[in-house]
């Protein structure tokens, strides 16, 4: 089995670190939930405009 990405692996322990279901992750990202269903599963590699609010995100919650 291929290893997760770092984004996979940080959004995935972020995510159920706060309890979210993958819609409620979304929600709080503001992305659509397919794009966090891609990127959880490394389907897609994200564009870094969309990428880097969800990152400046995690970094504030310590993922």
């Amino acid at each position: 089995m291929k290893k997760k990405s770092a984004l996979a692996s940080r959004l995935i322990a972020w995510r159920q670190a706060k309890g979210l279901s993958q819609s409620g992750a979304a929600a709080e990202l503001r992305i659509k939930i397919d794009t966090l269903q891609n990127w959880e599963i490394d389907r897609k590699s994200p564009l870094l405009k969309t990428v880097e609010p969800v990152l400046a995100r995690l970094a504030k919650d310590g993922f």
